[in-house]
């Protein structure tokens, strides 16, 4: 094919007449790239934008699975301290609870390097977001008399709120 039939050829595909066989309508061409290039923009601000938000949900994703784990996980470690707390210590289990106690800080030290902080509690106001109150000291009072079990936050997610009981404030020391 020459130049001239290329040139024709190329302007009927694109619907333009060639004037006198020899040229090519040079303003629908610029027209048609400009087009591509716009959908080529497009296609690739579609795709970052696709991306994008592919990696914030496999984000949402990850960070539920590991509350999920967490929430699942703080009842053994609340288990683990409450024997901690009932167990007699005495010459023929000593060296089993010093066990036991070595495992309790390996597994609050695990919590803490995955950003699992306990909730204050003790002496501070009552906080129905923080608090979950299941008693009630009769002498009245909105501030944390006593700790059943603590709470944990995972960043500013509450993974579970402390339990509590209400009571007036103590005195100060």
């Amino acid at each position: 094919m020459t130049e001239n039939q290329t040139d024709t050829a190329a302007a009927a595909g694109n619907g333009a007449a060639p004037d006198d066989g020899q040229t090519v309508d040079v303003a629908a061409l610029v027209a048609e790239r400009d087009a591509l290039l716009d959908q080529l923009q497009r296609a690739r601000a579609d795709y970052a934008n696709l991306r994008r938000r592919s990696e914030q949900e496999f984000e949402r994703a990850r960070e539920a699975a590991v509350e999920r784990v967490l929430r699942e996980l703080l009842p053994v470690l609340d288990d683990l301290q409450d024997g901690l707390a009932k167990i007699q210590i005495d010459e023929t289990n000593r060296s089993i609870v010093e066990g036991m106690r070595l495992v309790e800080q390996k597994f609050l030290s695990s919590l803490k390097r995955l950003g699992v902080v306990p909730v204050e509690a003790l002496g501070q106001p009552f906080d129905h977001t923080l608090h979950d109150a299941v008693d009630h000291d009769v002498a009245g009072g909105n501030t944390v008399a006593a700790v059943y079990r603590p709470g944990y936050r995972l960043g500013d997610e509450l993974l579970r709120p402390a339990m509590v009981k209400v009571g007036p404030a103590s005195p100060p020391a």
